[in-house]
């Protein structure tokens, strides 16, 4: 089964990807192939990797194979624009010939943007939501995930916080990796709360791309099967985090939401999720878990078929009304509070001029229902529940 869902994320994806436990230990065969031998490579990668040893494995195979590396890993939460001027520094500016992403969503969004800006030197903020577009090719990049989320491997895209807060979305063809790494021996180590909300991010992503404006034949085709494979494999990590076949399982799921997205977008679940995280400190996953959980009964009404179709990926009856009992009851499963202390500091008025900001506009366009400026209060309303007292 395992096999033959790798082959259907190859073939749905865009760029080449290889698979396999312990594939990562022949990274430097990648590096080569890509760029030539004694390459000079910069490794951008999540700082709590260094713990784990996989940071060291990576160095230990390049340098072994002749090649030259150096090391940017600062990553810690959401990644930022100043980081980007960071990673270029350490990559030494036209030294790098080919750049490494290992981590979760972060690590490889930094990644991107970073071999991005080392083939276009200048300031990072220009590119902010396609204003220039990137006059060169980026430097190759390989995306190698250490979590079963974002998808970001998969796609053009990535997000950095600005200095002020405010999260931007960059978008561009330079920002597609060259080659996807996929090892679910990375994945073993990851703790279980981030886990559980990776896990939701990649659930949610496959919902929203199976049910969005945008959603087409294939796009939907990818997304239910990264549905199935979430809700069969998300329970089993958690209680079995060792488990090489369900981590796999959750790794190739992750993989076909995101390659669902790039075709698709994201929802208004993660309109909601990063206007929340704009607000307070709440994890991505949870926060647009908490997004999904408060407005799917809404949304489903602009896609009866597409949620009951989802509803059946699930493992529920093929019914609208019975996917958002089922996304709460997998969350409350995996040990995920939907109402976390976070949520009582934020108000309405102010999550709904969130939601409404011109960063987070694409998500509410691409929404399967149709979302306008009134619809915004009484939605932010039904995340922090405050929906009774606000009519009243």
């Amino acid at each position: 089964m395992l096999g033959t869902t790798m082959n259907q994320v190859a073939d749905f994806a865009d760029i080449p990807v290889v698979f396999g436990p312990g594939r990562a230990t022949r990274i430097a065969q990648d590096v080569s192939a890509l760029v030539g031998e004694a390459a000079n490579v910069l490794l951008v990668a999540d700082s709590g990797l260094r713990l784990h040893g996989h940071i060291l494995c990576l160095e230990e195979a390049l340098l072994g194979a002749g090649h030259q590396v150096a090391i940017y890993d600062e990553v810690s939460g959401e990644p930022t624009e100043a980081q980007v001027a960071e990673a270029v520094t350490a990559g030494s500016g036209e030294w790098t010939k080919l750049v490494i992403a290992l981590g979760g969503g972060s690590a490889i969004d930094l990644g991107k943007v970073t071999a991005a800006m080392l083939a276009n030197p200048g300031e990072v903020t220009c590119h902010r939501m396609e204003e220039t577009p990137f006059a060169a090719k980026a430097v190759p990049l390989i995306a190698m995930p250490t979590t079963s989320g974002s998808g970001a491997e998969f796609t053009a895209t990535a997000d950095l916080l600005a200095s002020d807060g405010t999260n931007y979305w960059y978008r561009a063809p330079e920002l597609m990796p060259a080659l996807v790494l996929l090892d679910p021996e990375l994945v073993c180590t990851l703790p279980g709360v981030p886990t559980a909300t990776t896990g939701i991010d990649a659930l949610v992503h496959a919902v929203e791309a199976a049910t969005g404006r945008r959603a087409s034949r294939e796009s939907q085709a990818a997304a239910l099967s990264a549905i199935w494979l979430i809700c069969e494999n998300l329970p089993v990590v958690m209680s079995e985090p060792d488990n090489l076949s369900a981590r796999a399982g959750m790794m190739q799921g992750a993989a076909l939401a995101g390659i669902a997205i790039e075709k698709t977008g994201t929802g208004l679940a993660h309109n909601i999720g990063y206007a929340l995280g704009a607000l307070a400190p709440i994890p991505h996953g949870l926060a647009v878990g908490i997004g999904m959980a408060a407005t799917a009964e809404w949304s489903a009404e602009g896609n009866p078929d597409g949620f009951a179709a989802v509803a059946e990926a699930m493992g529920v009856e093929r019914k609208p009304e019975a996917f958002a009992p089922a996304f709460r009851a997998l969350c409350a499963e995996i040990g995920l509070s939907l109402d976390p202390p976070a949520l009582s500091g934020i108000s309405v008025e102010a999550l709904a001029a969130r939601m409404g900001a011109e960063e987070n506009a694409p998500m509410l366009e691409a929404n399967t229902r149709f979302i306008g400026d009134r619809d915004l209060p009484q939605l932010a309303a039904r995340v922090l529940h405050k929906a009774a007292r606000n009519a009243a």
